[in-house]
C-alpha cells in the first residue's frame, strides 16, 4: 500500500529529489520556465536550484507546477517499489513479484506502475453501509483488471465482516462475503484472499475483522469463510479474463490530478463523474473497461471520455482514429481545455476534438449552488444551503437535469440531440452528435443527473449494438462474463428471476429460467459471443493465468 496514509514529501531530500526529477524531464530551465507558464505573476526561475516543492503558500500554487508535483510523488513511491523489487530479484527471487494497489488511488499513477507488475493485486474494502457499494467495488475489481488486460489478477485483501477505520463500522450482511468475492471472481480475479487471518489480541488493527473471529469457529464469520473455501475449491480452473468488453471508460489520473485543481471555473469530483456513467452501463449488466485515452483503439465499439480536461495529444489522436474508424466516442462537459502542462493549446477550448465533435465552444456557463444529491459534483459560490441552479433537458422522452455547467457550445455541423430548457444557456445545444468518418462523436455541455446520464448510455449502447451479458437484467442483479464463465450476483433483498444460457460451473446442471434468492450467486459456463478481440497490451505480464 505504497503512499496510503503518507504520499507527499516536502524535506530537504524531496526537494533536491524533486529538482532532480525536473532537470531529467525538462533538460533546461527555460523548459521548465515554458511548461509551466512562469511569465505569469512573474515566476521565471534562474537554475532548478530555485525550485521548492508546493509547500505552504498564502494562495495558489502554480497548478502546472503542483501537477508535476503530483506525478514526482507517484514516480517516487514507484521508484521506492522499483528499489524493493530489485532487492529480490538480485537475492534470486523467482516468484512473481507485485504489491497490492488501492483501486482508484489518487495520489499513484497505476496505469504508470502496472508494468512493472508481473501480477495486479488490489485492496477492496466496500462500505456495507454506503447504497452505491456494489457498483462502486465493480468499478475497482474493472479498473485493475483493465490494467493488465488478459492476465488475471489477485484479491489481495478485503474483510471477511467489518472494519475499524471509517466512523462507523457495521458488519456485512449474511451471504455479503460470497457474494462480494464472486464479483471479484466474474471481473478477472484468480486468487481471493483476506486481511486478516486471525484478529489480533492488541494494536490499532485488533476490532478489525478476519477468517477466525475472537469469537471463534461458533460464529458466521468462520462458517463463511469455510464455506466459501470449498466452494472455490470446486470452481476448479478459470478462463483468464478475455475481450469481453466492448465498451471503454476513460480514466485517467493525470486528468484526475489537474482537474481538480482549484481555481477553476467549478469544482468537479472527477471519480464520482466517472462513477455515475460507469454505473449506468454496469446496472444494464454491460462490461466495461476502465482504460487510458491512448487505449481507445483496442477494438470497442463506444469509448466515454467525461470530463476529460487534460488531453495528450496522443490520447487526442487516438480517440479521434478510434471515432473516424467506427466506434462511437461521448466526451464532455469541461473536455479537451489543456495539454499535459495544464495550459490551453492555441485556439483555445476543444482544439483536438473539434472537429470530429462538429460544435464551437464559447463559454463555460458555470451554474451557482452546492452539488445536487449523488452528482458528485459543486460549483463555487454556493447559495446557502438551497439546491444548486440547474439547467434542464428532454433526451427520448426522458427528463433530465444538467448540473455545475450549462456550456454555451455551438453546432456547426453536429447534429442537435437535446437543447437546454432553461439556465443561462437555455435554446443552445445539450447534447449533440455528429457523424466522424465511420463513427460518431457525442458531446454533453452539462454534467446530467443520474436519469440523465442513463438516458444518453441507453441512446448510444442502442445506437452501437453492444449488449448485456444477460437481458432484461432485474434491480439489484449484477452479471459478468470472463471468457466463458458467466457470474450472476443477486445483491438485492428480494428472490429474482433470470434467463440462462449454458450450465451450471459447480454442478454441470443445464441452466434456463433461474431463481436468485438475496446474496445468491450462480457460476455459469456459457456460449462466447463472436466478435473481434480488442489488440492486446503492451503491459507486460508475466503470468498468463493464476491458480485460483
Amino acid at each position: 500500500e505504497f503512499g496510503c496514509h503518507l504520499w507527499m514529501d516536502f524535506s530537504d531530500a524531496a526537494r533536491d529529489a524533486y529538482r532532480r526529477w525536473l532537470r531529467e524531464k525538462y533538460g533546461t530551465v527555460d523548459a521548465l520556465n515554458a511548461a509551466w507558464g512562469t511569465n505569469f505573476w512573474s515566476q521565471r526561475y534562474g537554475s532548478f536550484d530555485e525550485v521548492f516543492p508546493p509547500r505552504l503558500a498564502p494562495y495558489s500554487h502554480n497548478p502546472s507546477s503542483m501537477l508535476d508535483f503530483r506525478r514526482f510523488t507517484s514516480d517516487m513511491l514507484l521508484e521506492c517499489y522499483l528499489a524493493e523489487r530489485s532487492i529480490l530479484l538480485q537475492a534470486g527471487a523467482t516468484q512473481p513479484i507485485t504489491t497490492n494497489f488501492m483501486g482508484p488511488f489518487k495520489p499513484a499513477d497505476y496505469r504508470r506502475w502496472a508494468p512493472h507488475m508481473d501480477v495486479i493485486a488490489d485492496d477492496c474494502y466496500p462500505d456495507p453501509a454506503h447504497p452505491t457499494r456494489v457498483r462502486d467495488s465493480a468499478f475497482q475489481r474493472d479498473l485493475v483488471r483493465s490494467l493488465k488486460p488478459g492476465v488475471p489478477w489477485l484479491l489481495w485483501e478485503q474483510a471477511t465482516d467489518a472494519v475499524n477505520w471509517r466512523p462507523a463500522n457495521p458488519g456485512k450482511a449474511a451471504g455479503a462475503l460470497a457474494s462480494e468475492t464472486a464479483q471479484s471472481i466474474g471481473r478477472g480475479a484468480d486468487g481471493i484472499m483476506f486481511f486478516q487471518w486471525r484478529q489480533s489480541r492488541a494494536g490499532s488493527e485488533k476490532f478489525h475483522s478476519a477468517m477466525l473471529p475472537h469469537a471463534g469457529t461458533r460464529t458466521r464469520t468462520w462458517r463463511e469463510v469455510v464455506s466459501l473455501g470449498e466452494r472455490l475449491r470446486e470452481l476448479g480452473e478459470l478462463p483468464a479474463p478475455g475481450s469481453d468488453a466492448r465498451v471503454a471508460l476513460v480514466f485517467d489520473w493525470e486528468n484526475w490530478w489537474a482537474v481538480e485543481e482549484r481555481d477553476h471555473p467549478f469544482r468537479i469530483d472527477y471519480l464520482a463523474v466517472a462513477l455515475e456513467w460507469y454505473g449506468a452501463l454496469h446496472r444494464r449488466g454491460i462490461m466495461v473497461d476502465i482504460i487510458g485515452p491512448e487505449e481507445a483503439e483496442r477494438g470497442y465499439e463506444v469509448v466515454l471520455a467525461p470530463a476529460l480536461y487534460l488531453l495528450r495529444e496522443e490520447g487526442a489522436a487516438a480517440l479521434d482514429r478510434f471515432a473516424r474508424a467506427g466506434g462511437t466516442l461521448l466526451t464532455g462537459p469541461f473536455s479537451d481545455i489543456v495539454d499535459e502542462h495544464d495550459q490551453f493549446c492555441d485556439g483555445g477550448f476543444l482544439t483536438r476534438l473539434g472537429g470530429a465533435l462538429g460544435i464551437r465552444y464559447e463559454d463555460f456557463g458555470a451554474l451557482a449552488g452546492p452539488p445536487a444529491s449523488g452528482t458528485g459534483v459543486g460549483a463555487l459560490g454556493a447559495v446557502g444551503d438551497g439546491e444548486p441552479e440547474t439547467a434542464s433537458f428532454t433526451l427520448d422522452g426522458r427528463d433530465a437535469r444538467g448540473t455545475l455547467v450549462a456550456e454555451a457550445v455551438h453546432a456547426e455541423t453536429a447534429e442537435v440531440i437535446a437543447t437546454f430548457d432553461d439556465g443561462p444557456n437555455a435554446a443552445r445545444p445539450a447534447v449533440t452528435r455528429q457523424r466522424h468518418g465511420d463513427g460518431a462523436a457525442w458531446y454533453v455541455a452539462t454534467m446530467p443527473d443520474a436519469a440523465g446520464v442513463d438516458a444518453i448510455v441507453g441512446r448510444l449502447v442502442a445506437d452501437s449494438g453492444v449488449r448485456p451479458v444477460i437481458d432484461d437484467l432485474p434491480a439489484g442483479v449484477e452479471v459478468a462474463r470472463r471468457g466463458a464463465l458467466v457470474t450472476v450476483i443477486n445483491h438485492s433483498d428480494e428472490t429474482v428471476t433470470v434467463s440462462l444460457n449454458g450450465s451450471d460451473a459447480e454442478t454441470g446442471a443445464a441452466l434456463g429460467r433461474t431463481a436468485l434468492s438475496p446474496q445468491q450467486v450462480v457460476f455459469a459456463f456459457a456460449p462466447i459471443p463472436a466478435h473481434p478481440p480488442p489488440a492486446p497490451s503492451d503491459a507486460n505480464g508475466a503470468l498468463a493465468s493464476l491458480s485460483s
